[in-house]
């Protein structure tokens, strides 16, 4: 069959030549099966409609063409014409010059903004939520449960910024990687290695149509706050950083792979409402093997909502101090509990609990050993040196602690998020601090 390497380069540009020879070099490496949807999800904005463009190329007439579709999401954040014209433009241009099969879902106005508050997250993770099952639902309304591929424009840039606010929130996770598979479904994102400057020139010389989103220069969310202050600063006094991260977050992902596999160690069975699994193997293994071997009680649990790292940790640590004594006596021993997940130990065994459902699912667990500001679900720790005392004014909660200590918050239905904390250190220890939490959207 004939490829874009066996043609001579076009008229309009070696660039964009190079340009899809190389995306076609992706796409044959992910080797995906004849008889498999492929939905791409396109937005209207530069990065979704050079994907729409150069993909249809790629694709439509390599596989069946009956099961490949365009899905475009009017989210209905933004005006009401704006959103529409966005959508709006992916049908044209499906319609006019594709010549695909385009699905315009539209989610009702003021419904993303009452699914952030259910969900105590933002407003954009709120929509990526919706925006995923609704992809999810069309897979089966359209396709009735084949294999299915969904592509996301998510470029190099992005998973920079994804990268970086990750490290700066703590968060362990490894960056968006080329392809995630979830049943029988696999998310890719084949422009993880194109840069925004190169789908910006592929767009020019192809005479893309795109909207821009304007929120995109909204800086009350993190991302875009990172992406117009933090990175130009980045970019002038560390030339090749970019680089240098990504190479690290690979690093990283090889490490987490080691990581996964040590954990199979342990078997975890289900029972009623709790997993329980062998402890001498789980207090025997290193640290971030336990925490993996947690998370994957979780997943065995069918936990959806995100655990805290530190809640987890704590439960390690607990553990590990655990001695053979205090096991032979086999009483229950807790070792977390937070988040309606209980951690603890019972006859030999380890077990993860789910907790009655006296609160809603969103929430957040701490540990805090030093001064500094951490993000968490639904708002903002700020910890200081007790001689700053900051303004208490417009904060949800406010005290003076002791260094080290556990903080806790969770949001009951109609009510505001209530805070627990518990000292972790020695009486006799005098590292006060001032603690406040406030509320704020954080965009992930």
């Amino acid at each position: 069959m004939e490829t874009i390497r066996d043609k001579k380069a076009p008229e309009r540009g070696f660039f964009s030549f190079s340009f899809e020879n190389n995306l076609e070099k992706i796409l044959n490496n992910l080797e995906i099966p004849d008889e498999t949807a492929l939905l791409l999800a396109v937005s209207g904005g530069i990065d979704s409609m050079v994907m729409a463009t150069v993909m249809t190329k790629l694709l439509k007439n390599k596989k069946n063409c009956n099961l490949f579709r365009i899905v475009t999401i009017n989210h209905n954040i933004r005006e009401e014409k704006v959103s529409a014209a966005d959508s709006q433009l992916v049908a044209d241009y499906c319609q006019n010059i594709l010549n695909v099969p385009c699905i315009v879902k539209t989610i009702p106005r003021g419904y993303i903004e009452n699914l952030a508050k259910k969900r105590g997250r933002g407003i954009e993770e709120a929509a990526r939520y919706e925006r995923y099952r609704l992809l999810n639902m069309v897979v089966s309304e359209v396709f009735v449960q084949k294999k299915a591929f969904i592509f996301t424009a998510h470029q190099r840039n992005d998973l920079l910024e994804t990268v970086l606010m990750r490290f700066l929130q703590g968060s362990s996770s490894v960056g968006p990687q080329l392809t995630r598979k979830e049943g029988c479904i696999t998310y890719c994102k084949p422009f993880l290695k194109f840069s925004r400057e190169e789908i910006e020139k592929y767009a020019s010389e192809n005479h893309i149509p795109f909207r821009e989103d304007s929120s995109n220069a909204d800086t009350s969310y993190l991302r875009n706050r990172m992406r117009h202050q933090l990175i130009p600063v980045l970019n002038s006094l560390y030339p090749g950083w970019d680089g240098a991260v990504i190479r690290g977050d690979e690093k990283r992902y090889e490490q987490l792979a080691v990581i996964k596999e040590s954990a199979k160690k342990i078997q975890w069975e289900s029972l009623k409402n709790k997993v329980i699994a062998n402890f001498s193997i789980f207090q025997n293994a290193p640290n971030a093997v336990c925490v993996q071997m947690l998370y994957d009680g979780l997943d065995k649990l069918n936990i959806k909502r995100r655990i805290a790292y530190s809640q987890l940790h704590l439960a390690v640590k607990c553990a590990q101090n655990f001695y053979d004594v205090e096991q032979n006596t086999n009483k229950k021993k807790i070792f977390s509990n937070a988040n309606n997940i209980e951690i603890g130990y019972f006859q030999k065994q380890l077990y993860i609990k789910k907790m009655p459902n006296k609160v809603t699912e969103y929430g957040f667990f701490a540990i805090i050993e030093k001064c500094g500001t951490y993000t968490v679900d639904g708002g903002i720790i700020d910890v200081q040196d007790v001689s700053n005392n900051a303004e208490k004014n417009t904060v949800d909660w406010s005290s003076v602690q002791t260094l080290p200590f556990s903080i806790k918050g969770i949001k009951q239905k109609k009510e505001t998020t209530k805070i627990f904390v518990e000292n972790l250190g020695e009486k006799k220890h005098h590292n006060k601090v001032f603690v406040r939490f406030l509320r704020e959207n954080v965009d992930e």
